[in-house]
């Protein structure tokens, strides 16, 4: 019911009506190898659902920033994961990683409502998201559209997106790396 209520007061800070599932976590982080993953960042963590499975998964040397906007549920986080570095806003991600000592992410997952957000800022969190992955780094975001996908696209040179249907709303998975053709 928190949920619920943190979304029906802001939608464009919250954009769902429920938490993750942890069938989308696992669909999030299926197929990565954790082995060399050094440093992870969430964006819009919310209850921490992913950020759970996160901590299940990474060596104990893996770095974790987590961003979660809402105050409330950035403290409870902050209970729940005490190692973890936290930040407020996914705009100054790469501000964060250099505080952190992290020079590039091997993953970042992503529960961020993109669709409510204009398309400058969308695009500025996309291009940080990108400019800070490793060679080999990865991005997963969940969307429940794919009205986004020529912007993800367009950032990124590889996208691969699969369906989610043990979610409310069921979810798209995105999965994306590399730089992209240069329109953005």
């Amino acid at each position: 019911m928190f949920f619920l209520k943190k979304f029906v007061k802001n939608p464009a800070k919250i954009g769902g009506v429920t938490p993750s599932s942890r069938f989308l976590a696992k669909r999030m982080l299926k197929g990565i190898d954790w082995s060399g993953i050094k440093c992870v960042a969430e964006l819009g963590a919310g209850t921490g659902v992913l950020t759970r499975q996160i901590t299940k998964s990474a060596g104990k040397d893996c770095r974790l920033l987590v961003f979660e906007q809402d105050e409330t549920m950035r403290k409870a986080l902050k209970k729940s994961f005490p190692k973890a570095v936290f930040g407020e806003k996914a705009e100054n991600l790469p501000a964060l990683m250099r505080e952190s000592g992290c020079d590039k992410a091997d993953l970042i997952v992503s529960g961020l409502p993109f669709s409510v957000f204009d398309k400058k800022m969308r695009l500025k969190i996309l291009c940080n998201v990108r400019d800070v992955l490793s060679e080999q780094g990865i991005f997963v975001a969940y969307q429940y559209s794919k009205w986004l996908d020529e912007e993800f696209r367009g950032v990124f040179s590889e996208v691969r997106t699969e369906f989610e249907l043990l979610n409310l709303p069921p979810a798209f998975v995105y999965f994306c790396r590399g730089s992209g053709q240069g329109r953005f």
